[in-house]
């Protein structure tokens, strides 16, 4: 494109040139015109004057008589050929004033086209430039493209490197799911022990332990599922979950339970099993060792069977307080 855009902008040049040669061309037609012009205004007074001086000769032939016949008719020819170069000169006027008006437009259409060889010059100048432009930017792309090449071929090399990580993650993934099907199962067909023979009292209230219980048990089965993927997770915030919301709620309606040393415990433990979800979640973006990834999942089960006592706890209580 930029080899083709020179001889254009070559070619345009060349075509300018030509047409500034034809304008200067039709300049110097108009100086031989004009030149002619006053050839033929002088031809034109010679046979006005020649013509006057046949017309002389005739008067004076005339008065001669007889003698002068002979000149007469010589000067009725002269007069006729004065009449003739007059006709001539005024035939070749019209002719000259035509070319003329020829010659004219001629350089009218020479200028017009210089101009638009100008014209056509700065178009391909910038054509030009906007051909460099994209060369540059042509470039600039295989550069990139270059780069990410690189990219991609390290990030391919990491990821065989971290496949064996991978593997090992994912395993122990499967073992904490496993443990909380487990744990989940064994909830759900847990017995009361004679501690917590007096805390059927509120059927309702047992009720809604056992379903917070697996609330909690499926929650950690949610973000179990999410460790092969290594991403930063956010552990829901503590009041946003169904037990955080029963606690806030029952302080609001100042049930007897909520001024015990249980519930104090409660709303710690509570507190302590978030935070160290959080951290079980963030070691595993961090692809921690596995060997510091199971003690903190047995952190996390620590708490959750002491966050399920206390909730017990707090049916116990409960019952007490209805019975007192």
């Amino acid at each position: 494109m930029l080899n083709i855009s020179d001889e254009l902008n070559n070619t345009a040049k060349t075509g300018n040139e030509l047409a500034n040669k034809t304008a200067n061309s039709m300049d110097e037609i108009n100086d031989k015109v004009t030149a002619i012009n006053e050839a033929i205004s002088v031809i034109d007074k010679i046979a006005f004057q020649t013509n006057i001086l046949s017309l002389n000769a005739a008067v004076e032939a005339a008065t001669a008589g007889e003698a002068g016949k002979g000149f007469a008719v010589v000067a009725q020819e002269v007069r006729n050929l004065a009449s003739r170069s007059a006709e001539a000169a005024n035939e070749i006027k019209a002719l000259v004033e035509d070319a003329t008006q020829k010659s004219n437009e001629g350089k009218s259409i020479a200028n017009n086209m210089i101009k638009g060889y100008d014209e056509l010059s700065s178009k391909i100048v910038d054509t030009k430039n906007i051909i460099d432009n994209v060369s540059g930017a042509i470039k600039e792309q295989e550069t990139g493209m270059i780069q990410v090449n690189n990219a991609v071929a390290n990030l391919d090399r990491m990821t065989q490197e971290n496949a064996a990580t991978s593997a090992n993650i994912g395993q122990l993934s499967n073992e904490v799911a496993q443990l909380s099907s487990r744990l989940l199962g064994i909830t759900k067909k847990t017995k009361i022990n004679e501690k917590y023979y007096d805390m059927v009292d509120d059927i309702d209230l047992i009720q809604l332990i056992s379903k917070y219980k697996n609330n909690n048990i499926n929650l950690k089965k949610e973000y179990y599922k999410q460790l092969n993927t290594y991403s930063n997770i956010d552990i829901v915030r503590n009041e946003q979950t169904e037990l955080g919301k029963w606690i806030i709620e029952s302080e609001s309606k100042n049930m007897p339970y909520t001024t015990s040393t249980q519930w104090r415990e409660l709303k710690t433990k509570k507190e302590n099993f978030h935070i160290l979800m959080q951290e079980f979640m963030d070691l595993n973006a961090n692809k921690a060792s596995n060997e510091d990834l199971k003690q903190k999942a047995k952190e996390v089960e620590d708490i959750t069977g002491e966050l399920f006592g206390c909730l017990n706890n707090i049916a116990v209580v409960n019952t007490k307080v209805l019975r007192k």
